[in-house]
């Protein structure tokens, strides 16, 4: 009789252990596990090929491995590679410089950046990125620059002021790593610094560039009874003088001969009165008068 009962229990746990035919038991709603995106996929579009990065907390040195086996780079740093993380996301298709860029923005906290030569990406410190092969541009429209921490020259031209005045006010805004010039024959600035604050003093520079435009007149006087060579020296002889008579006045705090004016009438031949030495021009004694 227990030997039954031991039996019908057996059968019973069987029953409820063991599913039936065409009868699974109970798993999640999707059975397929979901694969996670690739740190980092290389997609082709139109010809080009782009990347999708998708880099998490990831060591530097995981990236950098990722970005030379992805894009067939060669990773060349001569400065060891600092510890440190990383999160750089787009899950847009991009442009290797693109990856690039984006990555000097998180190399830039570290003090390092990199220079990309054709298949060959070279890790530097940003106090001598300046003397590498950075790329180099020209030009003076700010809205051209794309706002970034790549390191890059450029050439500014300038046209209404010297850039020798303007290499002095702008030395102080551009930081330690960067270096600023001041080309004299060319009148031209050379800037090396990342691209977002040569947006920005390219911007200063053409303010300052056109105040100065907006500030200077040219006009042109037609001369009937002088020659214009002997009128131009007369003039700068008048000028040197007022300016050498200003100095005196404002060293001795005395008076000096008047202004230009009077200078004029007295070159002219004219005395107090006007032109003539008589009188005003419109008065007794001069040209209006009898």
């Amino acid at each position: 009789m227990q030997l039954a009962k031991l039996i019908l229990v057996g059968v019973i746990l069987a029953a409820v252990i063991i599913p039936l035919p065409g009868h699974s038991a109970a798993q999640p709603a999707s059975s397929t596990p979901r694969t996670p995106a690739p740190p980092m996929e290389m997609v082709k579009g139109n010809g080009d090929m782009k990347i999708k990065l998708n880099f998490q907390d990831a060591p530097l040195q995981t990236v950098l491995e990722y970005l030379s086996e992805t894009a067939g780079l060669t990773i060349v740093s001569d400065t060891p590679i600092v510890d440190g993380r990383m999160t750089v996301i787009s899950r847009r298709p991009i442009a290797l410089e693109e990856a690039v860029s984006l990555i000097n923005s998180m190399l830039k906290e570290k003090n390092l950046t990199t220079i990309l030569t054709g298949k060959v990406l070279k890790i530097v410190t940003l106090d001598t990125a300046k003397q590498e092969s950075v790329p180099v541009f020209s030009g003076r429209n700010p809205e051209a620059i794309v706002a970034g921490d790549d390191i890059v020259t450029y050439v500014i031209p300038v046209t209404y002021v010297t850039a020798r005045a303007l290499r002095e006010n702008l030395e102080g805004l551009i930081p330690e790593y960067a270096s600023l010039e001041a080309n004299e024959d060319g009148n031209a600035l050379i800037i090396t610094d990342t691209t977002a604050n040569i947006k920005r003093l390219m911007k200063i520079v053409a303010a300052l560039d056109t105040h100065m435009a907006t500030a200077s007149e040219i006009r042109v006087f037609r001369l009937v009874n002088a020659d214009a060579t002997s009128a131009a020296s007369t003039i700068n002889t008048m000028f040197q003088q007022n300016q050498t008579s200003s100095r005196s006045r404002g060293s001795t705090g005395g008076r000096s001969g008047g202004s230009i004016f009077d200078m004029m009438r007295s070159r002219m031949g004219g005395g107090p009165g006007g032109f003539g030495g008589r009188g005003g021009m419109g008065g007794p004694g001069g040209r209006g008068g009898r």
